[in-house]
């Protein structure tokens, strides 16, 4: 991830929040900020397709009411919400910068 140096703080906050989520679940926290805040989202289709019904639903629902352009995020969009739609590994995690 990176960002411009006017947007800083935020971002610096948001990825401090990522860095204390237990890293089990540091894949499940990023799909849902994935889904919840990029309207441009690419992904396999074999990993699209292998997901169930129920779980492209909740993708599908949480990229139209979360990145809407229209409605502001619910204060709980990043948190868990149970959806485990990935099995990714993180292979490491580097911090750049001050």
């Amino acid at each position: 991830m990176c960002w411009l140096g006017d947007s800083d703080y935020a971002c610096r906050r948001f990825v401090d929040s990522l860095l204390n989520v237990p890293s089990s679940l540091v894949v499940h926290a990023f799909v849902r900020f994935l889904f919840g805040f990029c309207e441009n989202i690419f992904m396999a289709p074999r990993w699209w397709e292998g997901l169930s019904q129920d779980n492209r639903e909740a993708l599908r629902h949480k990229l139209q009411m979360e990145a809407s352009p229209d409605e502001s995020p619910s204060p709980r969009c990043l948190a868990d919400d149970g959806l485990r739609v990935a099995n990714w590994e993180i292979a490491s995690v580097q911090v750049i910068g001050g």
